[in-house]
């Protein structure tokens, strides 16, 4: 009986202690005074006052880095590939004025050697004054002796044929060797002299054992050489050559 009396009475105590709690008033919470913290309210129409730009680098902005390409499908790029653009070299130079064509010279024609029916170096080294070119000509070696006489029968002949030319001078080799076998001379880049003017020449020479003159010779006068290539050459300019 007691025992039931003292669970009773602490329930009841619980029941009224919860009541309590649920029933009794809030109390205001009271900050204290030293820690008040005073609020400003702002409004949001209040117009904001205009800050100062930041002044302008003179720097140029860094340049900006080009996107990335899209990648495309494989089809996508077949058909949209752009067909490339044919570019046009410039035709001035940086000081903007025309650049000149490059002129290549034109391939010289081969002439075909025609055979002279008459031979003038021995005649004309029987005068006095071939006779004279004969004793300088004792000084000088076997080939050197050779080539002379060709040269000086290639004059002749040259001379001759073209009197207007006025030839007075000949080289054996200008744009190709010359070749001696025996008393055989091949000279397939050889070259006149004339009225200040030079000429392709070609021909081969037989020298006559005794070395006073030719038996044989066949040559072709070519064209005028141009000036440019008379200095390529090394070819003297001027005359009468001596």
């Amino acid at each position: 009986m007691r025992r039931s009396l003292a669970i009773s009475l602490a329930l009841h105590g619980v029941i009224l202690a919860a009541l309590a709690f649920y029933t009794a008033p809030p109390r205001p919470v009271v900050r204290a005074r030293d820690d008040a913290v005073e609020v400003v309210l702002v409004r949001g129409t209040a117009s904001l006052r205009p800050q100062p730009s930041p002044p302008v680098s003179e720097t140029e902005p860094p340049p900006l880095e080009p996107a990335a390409p899209r990648e495309q499908s494989p089809a996508a790029a077949t058909t949209q590939a752009p067909k490339p653009e044919r570019i046009r070299p410039d035709p001035r130079t940086s000081t903007g004025k025309a650049a000149p064509r490059m002129q290549l010279t034109p391939k010289r024609r081969q002439r075909d050697l025609v055979e002279a029916t008459t031979l003038y170096s021995g005649a004309a080294l029987a005068s006095p004054l071939g006779r004279a070119t004969l004793a300088q000509l004792e000084t000088a070696d076997h080939e050197e002796r050779i080539v002379q006489l060709c040269n000086y029968e290639a004059v002749e002949q040259t001379r001759r044929e073209n009197p207007k030319l006025r030839i007075d001078y000949a080289r054996v080799q200008v744009r190709k060797e010359a070749t001696i076998s025996g008393l055989h001379v091949t000279a397939p880049g050889a070259a006149v002299h004339g009225h200040g003017l030079w000429y392709d020449l070609s021909f081969t020479c037989d020298v006559a054992p005794d070395l006073a003159g030719v038996e044989r010779f066949a040559f072709a006068l070519g064209d005028q050489i141009p000036r440019a290539e008379v200095e390529q050459l090394e070819l003297p300019t001027g005359g009468p050559m001596h």
